[in-house]
């Protein structure tokens, strides 16, 4: 078999298609980059590209990652074929369009590229195989055999056109190494990209929730907010009637740094709530608490000390001018993913990859249905195949905050659904060793046959 020229530059090609799934791939490849010098591809000359299949692909950008086609994202945000309202709006806004000028794209670089690196579904794993006939690397981030068995053309082509297939979890290894593909567990890449922010909440218990760092975020923190008001109607109800000792709940917002604080601030004052930015936690992050009483117009918001204080003073059990026992207190946090999620006792989200970096740090999550796409039945059906126990859907709320009540009260559930929620999503490391993993195939001579 021919050789590629030794003094050639060997082009990489990542391929994406969501936000998880760039996120995923730009940290492998941060990893790669960070430890170039000293492995196996230290001198030879290597570029990667990526090319992210939904949306703009910031996680990319935020490694000066070269894209070779970027896309605005469409109203699925990615999942086109979780309903049919989602596909024929899809199609409105340009899919069929979209999709040929990958394609394009595709056809155009395959020449250059030496190697696929495929993350996610099997849509850009398909695309690899079809239109750019090279080796390929398939991270299949989006399946396992916890949600269902593979299809035959699913493992046929597994088989025949992966040089290696990185899963998700164990199970799915297994699975698929008994069924004679070349199948690899290297860890979790999920869990891999959360550092330690050293947050810290004084008070418990706390429910942390994850709103999204999409667009339909918005719309799904005013959700949030009223399951709050809902919960804390219920909680209010029990203690009177058994006459129970009042405990507060500390409920705490994990916000991407992809959403606007500004527009956050109008929708929630909008739905009666008072809203005020502050810098008080350490290492400058930023924070905003919410009192649920009506803002009228010519109503002054607390400066930053007067907010202590009230903070402070409602702690205490007084009641202040923003601290009266029957409001609730909500907690924004931008930057502190991890640690939103470690004070908290269990979570409040609506899918997607931080919901499951939750379930893999051992936490039970609550799934709150929203209006986004990621949050479509099937969608949800997948997600409770997938982590079984350790996430839980809410239907009725006045159901679930009975259920989130009673599971707040037990330690031993929550450890016991937690332990699930890990063993399911596998231990962090990933990156790393898919990076190694990586190197190592770009230094394999042999890998890089011209194929027409």
């Amino acid at each position: 078999m021919p050789l590629t020229h030794p003094n050639r530059k060997k082009m990489v090609l990542f391929l994406s298609n969501g936000h998880g799934e760039d996120a995923i791939a730009a940290a492998i490849l941060k990893r790669i980059k960070k430890n170039y010098s000293s492995s196996p591809i230290k001198n030879q000359k290597v570029e990667f590209l990526t090319l992210p299949l939904v949306g703009k692909g910031d996680a990319y950008d935020k490694i000066a990652a070269r894209k070779v086609y970027q896309v605005e994202e469409l109203p699925s945000g990615g999942f086109t074929f979780q309903r049919w309202g989602f596909f024929f709006k899809d199609i409105w806004h340009g899919l069929l369009g979209i999709i040929w000028q990958q394609i394009k794209v595709l056809k155009t670089v395959r020449k250059e590229i030496s190697l696929v690196v495929s993350v996610g579904d099997f849509f850009p794993f398909i695309l690899a195989i079809f239109f750019l006939r090279k080796p390929i690397i398939y991270i299949g981030t989006a399946i396992s055999v916890y949600m269902r068995k593979f299809y035959f053309l699913e493992r046929f082509f597994l088989k025949h056109f992966a040089k290696v297939v990185i899963c998700r979890d164990e199970l799915t290894t297994e699975y698929l190494s008994k069924r004679g593909i070349n199948a690899l567990f290297l860890g979790n890449p999920m869990m891999d990209e959360m550092e330690d922010d050293n947050f810290t909440f004084p008070s418990s218990p706390v429910i942390g929730f994850l709103p999204s760092s999409r667009s339909d975020a918005y719309g799904n923190i005013m959700n949030m907010l009223r399951f709050i008001q809902n919960l804390e109607g219920y909680k209010e109800e029990q203690e009177n009637l058994k006459g129970e000792k009042k405990r507060d709940i500390h409920y705490i917002f994990s916000i991407s740094e992809f959403l606007d604080i500004s527009k956050i601030k109008k929708i929630v004052e909008e739905g009666g709530w008072r809203f005020e930015v502050q810098q008080f936690f350490p290492h400058n992050f930023q924070g905003a608490f919410l009192y649920k009483e009506k803002v009228e117009k010519n109503d002054s918001i607390p400066s930053f000390q007067q907010m202590c204080m009230n903070v402070s003073q409602s702690e205490e059990g007084k009641e202040g001018s923003a601290g009266k026992k029957n409001k609730s207190k909500v907690t924004f946090i931008c930057g502190c993913f991890k640690g939103v999620i470690d004070v908290s006792s269990l979570l409040i989200g609506t899918t997607g990859t931080g919901c499951e970096q939750a379930v893999g740090l051992g936490k039970v999550v609550f799934i709150l249905p929203g209006k986004g796409p990621h949050t479509s039945k099937p969608r949800l059906k997948f997600y409770k195949k997938l982590l079984g126990g350790a996430m839980i859907i809410i239907g009725k709320q006045e159901c679930t905050g009975k259920e989130v009540l009673t599971l707040l009260k037990d330690r031993e559930k929550l450890f016991f659904l937690g332990e699930i929620g890990k063993k399911i999503m596998g231990p962090p490391g990933g990156c790393e060793k898919i990076a190694r993993l990586i190197c190592q195939s770009i230094s394999n001579r042999g890998l890089y046959g011209q194929q027409n």
